[in-house]
């Protein structure tokens, strides 16, 4: 029991309890989660899955996070499928968090669409919370976003999570709701620079920040910051041929250190 105890208390440290983070995929990690108006690839599925109608390629993404701040009981492993038609884009993730004694199930059914120059998306998310000797709850959410781009340089997104106010278990415990809004900037062909401003309940506007510099076609940088938790980012994109590895870390001033690694495939055409 005390050890239950005290992941508990570790987990609500870092905000990680409850489905109160649900983002997932290292290059967003690494810019600092500002990704809501970027979302051009699998992991819009987390962040605003309207950005799946940007696909062109069918694409996998497996995502793993070992030890954060050197604890094992709090890893997490995701994999996610996005894929467009004509008709609109889908995606598919599952995500796995916890230990033993502590197990947080997710999984998510996108869909998105272009309508006339804006894209559309939607999340059916179902909830499954595992605690051992207490037994097992679930629920089901909803998330919508938009995205919409001017021109090759500027893009921007909302993003809202859990809109119809999802509880679970006995007590009807409340997931949490999020809204996003966020921008991207391209000021050269090969450099992003996003900004988000997100509201979580019961918590305070987030402001974050990150950006990803490609040095060479098959190398990129990334970098981000952020509050609520306060912390900063970084990582690095290596592309070959239809696969890509992505490596992130942050600090954040309480816990130290934590870092993550991503696998993407991408084939075939829209």
């Amino acid at each position: 029991m005390w050890k239950l105890l005290f992941y508990t208390i570790i987990f609500i440290q870092i905000c990680y309890c409850g489905f109160e983070r649900t983002e997932t995929g290292v290059r967003p990690f690494s810019l600092g989660y500002a990704y809501t108006g970027l979302a051009n690839d699998v992991w819009a599925i987390s962040y605003n899955p309207a950005g799946l109608s940007q696909l062109i390629q069918n694409q996998i993404g497996l995502f793993y996070s070992p030890q954060p701040y050197g604890l094992s009981e709090l890893s997490t492993i995701t994999a996610a499928v996005g894929m467009p038609f004509n008709f609109c884009a889908v995606g598919f993730s599952l995500r796995k968090f916890g230990f033993e004694l502590y197990h947080e199930y997710s999984a998510s059914v996108s869909a998105a669409k272009n309508i006339l120059s804006l894209n559309f998306g939607i999340n059916l998310n179902y909830y499954n919370l595992h605690i051992q000797n207490y037994g097992s709850a679930s629920s089901l959410g909803i998330d919508l976003g938009v995205l919409v781009k001017t021109d090759n340089k500027f893009s921007g997104g909302i993003f809202l999570r859990n809109i119809n106010s999802p509880t679970i278990g006995k007590a009807r415990e409340k997931i949490p709701q999020t809204f996003t809004v966020g921008f991207s900037y391209s000021p050269l062909q090969k450099c992003t620079m996003n900004f988000d401003l997100q509201k979580e309940t019961s918590f305070e506007v987030s402001p974050r920040f990150g950006f990803e510099y490609w040095l060479i076609e098959a190398l990129a940088i990334r970098g981000g910051w952020m509050n609520i938790p306060a912390k900063y980012t970084a990582g690095i994109g290596l592309k070959f041929m239809q696969i890509t590895f992505d490596y992130g870390f942050d600090s954040q001033q309480d816990l130290g250190w934590t870092h993550c690694f991503s696998l993407m495939i991408s084939w075939g055409e829209k």
